[in-house]
C-alpha cells in the first residue's frame, strides 16, 4: 500500500468544483514525489491519491473518482495499456494522462488507441505538465512537445511504405508479363549476335592462319638461299685446299 501521506491528502480534499482533482499511478516513488513538488504550488490542481501499481490506482480511482489519473505504462502487476482500457470501460469520468519514459510511436500510439487522453515523457517540465493537466481536463486532447512530430513522422514513413509496396505489387504484373513477351525476342537478339561473334572470329582465326602460312614461306625460302650459300661457302673452302695442297705437292717435286 501506498505511504505518501495518502490520509492526509484524502483529508485534505478541496470540493472547489474548479480543481482538478486527480491521482498518480507510478511504481517509483521518486515519481511521485517529484510530481507531488511540481503541482504542490498550482491552486486548481490538487493531488488526492497514490498508487504504486496498478492495481492500486484502479481501486483509488474507483473510491475517489478523480477527474485526472497519472499513469506510467510500465507497472509491475499490469501493463499500463491495459490498465487504461480499464479504466476508460469501468471509470470514463476519469480522464487518463500518460507519463511514459517512452517516445516510440508504437507506445503513444497504444496508448491513445487504449483510451489515453494525453502522452508526456518523464522530464517534462513543470509548466508543461501543468498546462497538460489542465487541457485534458478541458476535454482536449495532449501530446508533450515534439511528440506530434515523432506520430507524423511515423504515419507519414508508413504511409510511404504501404505506397511503395502498393505501387510495387501494381507494377509486378505488367512487368512479369513484358518480361515474358521480351524473352523471344532477347532469345532471338542474342542467337544473332553470337552467330555474328561466330563469323567474326572465324574470320579472325582464317587470316591469322593465313599470315602464319605467308610467314613459313618466306621463312622456307630464306632457309633455302642461305643453304645454298652455305654450299658455296663449303665448296670454296675445298677448292682452296685443293689448290694449296697442289701447290705444295709441286714445290716438293720441284
Amino acid at each position: 500500500m501506498i505511504s505518501d501521506n495518502q490520509n492526509q491528502l484524502m483529508n485534505n480534499y478541496n470540493s472547489n468544483q474548479n480543481t482538478i482533482r486527480m491521482i498518480v499511478v507510478d511504481d517509483r516513488k521518486l515519481i511521485r514525489e517529484t510530481l507531488q513538488i511540481y503541482l504542490e504550488t498550482e491552486s486548481d490542481i490538487n493531488i488526492i491519491g497514490y498508487a504504486d501499481s496498478a492495481s492500486t490506482g484502479l481501486e483509488q480511482i474507483k473510491n475517489l473518482d478523480p477527474d485526472i489519473a497519472i499513469l506510467d505504462l510500465e507497472m509491475p502487476d499490469m501493463n499500463g495499456v491495459a490498465a487504461i482500457e480499464i479504466i476508460r470501460q469501468r471509470f470514463p469520468t476519469t480522464k487518463v494522462l500518460v507519463l511514459s519514459g517512452h517516445e516510440e510511436p508504437e507506445y503513444i500510439n497504444q496508448a491513445i488507441k487504449a483510451g489515453a487522453k494525453g502522452y508526456l515523457l518523464k522530464g517534462t517540465t513543470p509548466q508543461d505538465l501543468a498546462d497538460a493537466i489542465r487541457y485534458v481536463n478541458r476535454g482536449c486532447f495532449h501530446l508533450g512537445p515534439g511528440l506530434l512530430e515523432k506520430l507524423a513522422l511515423s504515419s507519414l514513413d508508413k504511409s510511404m511504405a504501404e505506397s511503395k509496396s502498393d505501387l510495387e505489387d501494381r507494377l509486378r504484373k505488367p512487368i512479369q508479363q513484358l518480361r515474358w513477351e521480351l524473352t523471344d525476342e532477347c532469345k532471338t537478339l542474342i542467337d544473332q549476335g553470337t552467330e555474328t561473334t561466330h563469323r567474326q572470329l572465324t574470320h579472325m582465326l582464317e587470316m591469322q592462319l593465313y599470315n602464319l602460312k605467308n610467314k613459313q614461306s618466306e621463312t622456307i625460302v630464306k632457309y633455302k638461299r642461305l643453304q645454298n650459300k652455305v654450299d658455296l661457302l663449303l665448296i670454296s673452302q675445298v677448292l682452296l685446299l685443293l689448290i694449296m695442297v697442289g701447290y705444295m705437292i709441286i714445290d716438293k717435286v720441284l
